[in-house]
């Protein structure tokens, strides 16, 4: 009798590796912040983030798109979490594996998607993407992800966000936890919708305006220009909300929970709307 063993390609291997490394990840998570003297409430986010990342990446093992975009999401806020209190080097260590194989695993596909004669339809989550449409993925990941360490120390990181409390209670503004608060929750609204694709065109315009109120609030419209002059000036803000803003005006692309969504079921228009204009994929 013959066996067919499977074989595994770039990609694949690359997705166990990452499985097999968050489940070891959660139980030194586990581990680690029973015998730490962290708050609890801090080992209770970096627990349930990091348990998140190993259900996202097992319960969505035939979607590339979704485990891809939700386990990244998740893995970053955990890592964050444990950076801000100073995790040892070998849980560092597990954490940074985890973050090179989604790297990797993003630059695998990429390569594969532009340089292949035919479908990869078991491996991508989407086939031909142009490679404009790489680039574009690209700096939209780069700038939803880049929100994460903001809103993680705002909402998950206990007394480490008195700083931000601190910093809004000099710009003036009353109720500063409160604002805390509700400025780490659109950080993380507009993030998980940048990031992974989710009502793009809306979350895009949220994030915009966020980003030019609180460049408002914190003076820079009156500090001149060049970002390194004392105060900061407007250029890294307006940079950054103009950047966000663009991702409102074109679909959300092929990597994205938006295009899965349009692909696989009849979504009344008005939330196409939000989505930005139904683009097929075959």
């Amino acid at each position: 009798m013959k066996y067919k063993f499977k074989t595994f390609n770039g990609p694949s291997l690359i997705r166990l590796v990452f499985q097999f490394g968050s489940v070891i990840t959660f139980i030194a998570t586990v581990i680690y912040c029973h015998i730490s003297t962290i708050p609890y409430s801090v080992s209770v986010f970096m627990i349930f983030f990091t348990a998140l990342t190993v259900v996202i990446s097992f319960l969505f093992a035939n979607h590339t798109t979704l485990r891809y975009l939700f386990s990244t999401f998740t893995l970053l806020i955990a890592w964050r979490i444990g950076i801000l209190y100073n995790i040892p080097d070998w849980l560092t260590i597990l954490f940074g594996i985890l973050f090179l194989s989604k790297i990797s695993y993003f630059i695998t596909i990429a390569y594969l998607d532009i340089t292949s004669t035919r479908p990869l339809d078991k491996y991508l989550p989407a086939h031909y993407i142009s490679t404009n449409e790489w680039q574009l993925l690209f700096v939209r990941l780069y700038v939803g992800y880049d929100l994460v360490p903001h809103f993680t120390e705002k909402l998950f990181a206990a007394n480490i966000r008195l700083g931000d409390v601190d910093s809004f209670s000099q710009l003036g503004i009353s109720h500063p936890l409160f604002f805390v608060l509700v400025a780490g929750i659109i950080e993380l609204l507009g993030s998980l919708s940048l990031s992974c694709g989710i009502l793009t065109r809306a979350g895009s315009v949220l994030l915009f305006i966020y980003l030019v109120v609180t460049a408002f609030l914190g003076h820079h419209f009156s500090d001149g220009f060049i970002w390194a002059s004392p105060g900061g000036g407007w250029e890294y803000p307006v940079l950054w909300s103009v950047l966000v803003l663009t991702f409102a005006f074109f679909a959300p692309y092929k990597f994205s929970v938006d295009q899965f969504l349009l692909n696989h079921y009849n979504l009344p228009q008005w939330l196409v709307y939000f989505i930005g204009k139904r683009r097929k994929t075959f």
